[in-house]
């Protein structure tokens, strides 16, 4: 019926029947037919895409907001980076200069660190050198009041005694719990009589009266620790004997 009444309409308007007063125009009832005909199927095709457009919105994937913070990061990275080239571009020389001096005696701090560190360094070596010197010196000069059977004798003494030499926070050199290195050397050596000469004796035989335990001379197996001071004594009196010590 809409069909049938649009061309009706036309059919008038161009002097059809029904009032027109001229005669019918084909021609151009067949324009105008053909404009309403354009005119129809173009609102029908702008309404279906409309239609189309609103249906696949609903099916596009959206903008993740992560995506959005790390674009808005990014686009202010970048303007930041923009800004501080144009700042570089435009500092003042004198500021440039000032800059780099800092930089440069930064490096020079550090090695001049470094170097007192090395120097530290070998200082605490030195040191150590001298005082383990000076420690074996004082341990050799009280081991040279005995006559030791032979000079690996002496070395095989030596190497025994030298890491139980140590020096005290007074500066003296202890042996032991805090005794003096002289007389530490001698208790020990008392324990090492298989390193000295034998004694030398005359026919008459051993001194009397020296070294002697219980009316008779002391012997290797008498030396033990925790010995009594008197017997200590003389087993010490003993090895004075026999090195030939006064």
């Amino acid at each position: 019926m809409k069909h049938f009444g649009l061309m009706s309409r036309l059919f008038e308007e161009t002097g059809g029947t029904g009032g027109g007063t001229g005669a019918f125009d084909a021609a151009a009832f067949q324009t105008s037919l053909m404009a309403e005909v354009t005119k129809a199927i173009t609102a029908s095709q702008t309404a279906s895409d409309r239609k189309f457009t609103a249906e696949l919105a609903k099916y596009a994937p959206k903008a993740s907001t992560d995506d959005a913070a790390a674009q808005a990061a990014a686009d202010a990275a970048a303007a930041t980076a923009a800004a501080d080239a144009a700042a570089a571009a435009k500092r003042d020389p004198a500021y440039a200069a000032l800059e780099r001096a800092n930089k440069d005696f930064a490096a020079r701090f550090k090695a001049l660190e470094e170097k007192n560190a090395a120097t530290e360094e070998l200082n605490k070596k030195t040191n150590a050198q001298a005082e383990e010197k000076e420690r074996h010196a004082a341990i050799r000069s009280s081991l040279g009041d005995f006559q030791f059977a032979s000079d690996d004798a002496r070395e095989d003494a030596f190497r025994a005694l030298r890491d139980e030499v140590k020096r005290g926070d007074d500066g003296v050199l202890y042996g032991g719990d805090f005794v003096p290195v002289g007389d530490f050397i001698k208790t020990r050596m008392a324990l090492k009589t298989h390193l000295l000469a034998p004694k030398q004796v005359d026919s008459s035989g051993a001194r009397q009266g020296v070294g002697m335990i219980a009316g008779r001379q002391v012997q290797f197996e008498d030396i033990k620790p925790g010995m009594d001071p008197k017997a200590r004594d003389a087993a010490w009196e003993a090895v004075r004997s026999a090195a030939g010590i006064k």
